[in-house]
């Protein structure tokens, strides 16, 4: 009841199987606009997803990530509370 759908690489067959890819069916499929929306991923993959996409990204900096071993151009929350909700409802004004 709480989503629509859910997407993963290997749930529709595409013509590529990587993070990009599958975002590019997502939005595609769900009539997503790119400049609208709002991408939270806990790897680095998850960022160059967006970024081909035009989507913008925050990281999830909880349990198990890869930022630390990558360049961050990118603001990554490291938990949700308040003032990290507050910056998701923040970024849409």
């Amino acid at each position: 009841k709480f989503f629509k759908n859910i997407y993963c690489i290997d749930r529709y067959k595409l013509n590529e199987k990587s993070k990009k890819s599958m975002l590019d069916f997502l939005i595609k499929n769900e009539n997503i606009e790119s400049e609208n929306s709002l991408y939270i991923g806990d790897r680095y993959d998850d960022h160059i997803a967006s970024k081909h996409n035009k989507i913008s990204f925050i990281g999830a900096g909880w349990g198990e990530n890869d930022f630390e071993d990558n360049e961050k151009e990118f603001k990554i929350i490291y938990s949700l509370n308040f003032n990290s909700i507050n910056y998701f409802v923040d970024f849409f004004k």
